[in-house]
């Protein structure tokens, strides 16, 4: 536990090759631990390795496929790396797990929106906003403005 949180902390002051590290370590103390996973793939995703980032979520799904983020997340990736199909039906699987998550229907809404289906793509954003999406927390992510301004 003690690696973990300071691999979070790490991974926080956006040292991303030591958090990682750190994450392997605990990984090898506590194989089972699908969150250790998760979080090890957050960093993969923040150095833009995307990849390896999804792979890892492979196997934090392995170990509960019934956690909503493990999806969201590696639904999110994959639009990243424009397989938007895949990253739909992840983020889908997600809402199954959690409805009352404004990221995940946000993230679907952008999966949509690179997929140009802008009428899913607006309910998605509005179900995100009913959900608690505060418009100012996406004032610096330009696809996420254009979007609002799509929808309104």
């Amino acid at each position: 536990e003690m690696l973990s949180i300071k691999a979070f902390k790490l991974n926080k002051q956006k040292e991303y090759d030591r958090a990682i590290l750190l994450y392997r370590e605990a990984i090898e103390i506590e194989p089972d631990n699908p969150k250790l996973f998760f979080f090890l793939s957050d960093c993969y995703f923040e150095i833009n390795n995307l990849e390896q980032a999804i792979l890892i979520l492979d196997t934090a799904i392995l170990l509960d496929s019934n956690y909503a983020p493990f999806y969201n997340n590696r639904g999110l990736y994959y639009c990243n790396l424009n397989k938007n199909k895949k990253g739909m039906i992840d983020l889908k699987k997600a809402l199954q797990l959690d409805s009352s998550s404004y990221t995940i229907y946000l993230n679907l809404a952008l999966a949509y929106y690179f997929d140009n289906n802008l009428v899913e793509a607006c309910d998605a954003f509005k179900n995100s906003k009913k959900l608690g999406l505060n418009l100012k927390q996406i004032t610096d992510q330009v696809k996420l403005m254009k979007l609002d301004k799509i929808c309104n």
